[in-house]
């Protein structure tokens, strides 16, 4: 099976700017997120898309592979549906460029699902979230269905909490999360229907396209920390 993994990177990041470029580790945070997914032995090849001169030259200046994408690109789902377009693959693994923390055995997680269940659609990651982030507008979280599929996902509280209860069982998601080519398709040809529908455009949150086109989104389980970089 053919899984090409994708690194969408921009420099105009709403909560840190030119987060894509700051140093972790002595390199910019999108070569260190590439040397890490780069040890995963599932992925046949991993790529950087970006609508950045700076950050491709970056890229070049570490041997990463950088590809130039459109800059009218809403989310990185939408930088990887143009990767697409000229590289063929079973299987697109969508690595979000601020989480240089992420393991090979993350993407191994993501990507088995289609190895040993040819159902499956699309996957993502969740771990269990802690009192102040089931309360951040900047954590994402996701409920999931008695079957595992996710129902919604929501920067919100979620579900709402009207009397004092123990929220210690919400689920927040990474931002790791895997394509294959005829879910990116998707993504890709309805983006004016789903753009304009409320559950997609009100949370600016792109997983959101894939429940609305009744895509399964299948949250999967993590028990270790991801670490993703929100603000300085």
């Amino acid at each position: 099976m053919n899984i090409l993994g994708v690194i969408p990177a921009r420099l105009r990041s709403t909560r840190l700017p030119r987060k894509a470029l700051r140093e972790i580790g002595g390199v910019p945070m999108v070569v260190q997120v590439f040397r890490q997914a780069s040890r995963a032995s599932v992925l046949s090849d991993l790529l950087v898309a970006t609508d950045s001169e700076e950050i491709v030259e970056a890229c070049h200046a570490h041997h990463v592979p950088a590809v130039m994408t459109s800059a009218d690109h809403q989310s990185g789902t939408d930088r990887l549906w143009e990767v697409s377009r000229a590289r063929s693959a079973d299987v697109y693994v969508n690595i979000q460029g601020d989480y240089p923390t992420i393991t090979p055995g993350h993407i191994e997680r993501l990507v088995r699902p289609f190895l040993d269940e040819p159902e499956v659609q699309v996957t993502t990651l969740k771990i269990r979230a802690t009192r102040d982030e089931i309360e951040s507008v900047t954590v994402n979280k996701v409920v999931t269905n008695v079957h595992g599929d996710a129902l919604y996902f929501s920067r919100s509280p979620i579900p709402f909490v009207r009397d004092a209860v123990d929220l210690r069982a919400s689920i927040r998601a990474t931002g790791a999360r895997n394509l294959d080519r005829h879910v990116t398709v998707a993504i890709g040809t309805t983006r004016t229907d789903i753009a304009s529908c409320d559950s997609a455009l009100l949370p600016s949150f792109d997983l959101l396209r894939n429940t609305h086109t009744e895509l399964f989104v299948l949250p999967l389980f993590l028990d270790e920390e991801v670490t993703e970089m929100r603000v300085p």
